[in-house]
């Protein structure tokens, strides 16, 4: 119409230039409006702060923008927890490993004990024996398993003495005979 009207086409060039850069700002302006609007309705943080960055480069502000920030920092307040929770979960299954290996540990080192103190008791030695029994009681082998090897040193220790009364009367008879 401006032509009809005798205003030089350069200008009317200008004016369409700058008809088309405002109506293609109008659609960015809604379609990072519509994508920070959608992003702050998700969850997605990664997404969201996109969009809030590209709102600032285009200049967008207002409550729109406001919702998207506030949103934004509760959905990295509530990462940060979620993280922070994982992490308590993670050191709390490592500390529970390691209580159930130093458990492991320590009843395999009591097997041991027990294992060594059946040899003991089949041995013959009764310090040996005495000893076993001693390291047995100390690392937590059953009470019965110790009562029967105390039982048994008992016996042994009886046996050895009858054995080295036996070997002194023969000692005296032999000198008694020379």
């Amino acid at each position: 119409r401006a032509e009809e009207t005798g205003v030089k086409s350069a200008i009317v060039a200008q004016a369409k230039a700058r008809v088309d850069a405002l109506i293609a700002e109008a659609a960015q302006r809604k379609r990072v409006e519509d994508a920070l609007a959608g992003a702050a309705k998700g969850t997605d943080i990664e997404a969201l702060r996109s969009a809030v960055a590209e709102a600032g480069k285009i200049g967008l502000d207002g409550n729109a923008v406001q919702t998207a920030q506030a949103r934004l920092t509760t959905l990295e307040k509530e990462e940060q927890q979620r993280k922070e929770a994982e992490a308590k979960k993670e050191a709390a299954r490592k500390a529970e490993d390691a209580k159930k290996e130093a458990a492991a540990q320590k009843a395999k080192v009591r097997d041991e004990a027990e294992a060594t103190l059946q040899l003991a008791v089949g041995g013959g030695d009764p310090q040996a024996l005495q000893a076993a029994i001693a390291q047995a009681d100390k690392l937590g082998v059953a009470k019965k398993t110790i009562g029967d090897a105390k039982k048994a040193l008992t016996t042994l220790q009886a046996k050895v003495a009858r054995r080295d009364e036996a070997r002194s009367a023969l000692a005296a008879a032999l000198k008694g005979s020379a």
